[in-house]
């Protein structure tokens, strides 16, 4: 399954509602469910981004299905990144 970085930042709206993040994390955990895809990894950060998620998802449709199912909610503002291993990244530069 293809591999995913969500970094996400939260909205004024989830800022008003952080003492509910708990319960909001358990909400994302069954929308990837639905998406049929893997948590490999959650963190609250520090810096310019809020949060992160490593994800394993089947597809892009269900990872873009699964941003907006999380974006409309309204507490949180996703952007999604393709993550390669890196022995597949070596495979695909080899000889150039």
């Amino acid at each position: 399954m293809p591999t995913y970085l969500l970094l996400m930042n939260a909205t004024p709206e989830g800022m008003r509602k952080i003492s509910q993040v708990n319960p909001r994390f358990e909400n994302f955990k069954k929308e990837l469910k639905k998406s049929g895809g893997r948590l490999i990894g959650a963190y609250a950060l520090l810096g310019g981004y809020d949060y992160a998620a490593v994800v394993e998802v089947p597809s892009e449709q269900e990872l873009v299905r699964l941003s907006l199912r999380v974006g409309r909610r309204g507490t949180s503002q996703v952007h999604s990144f393709r993550a390669f291993p890196m022995d597949e990244f070596a495979k695909m530069v080899k000889g150039l």
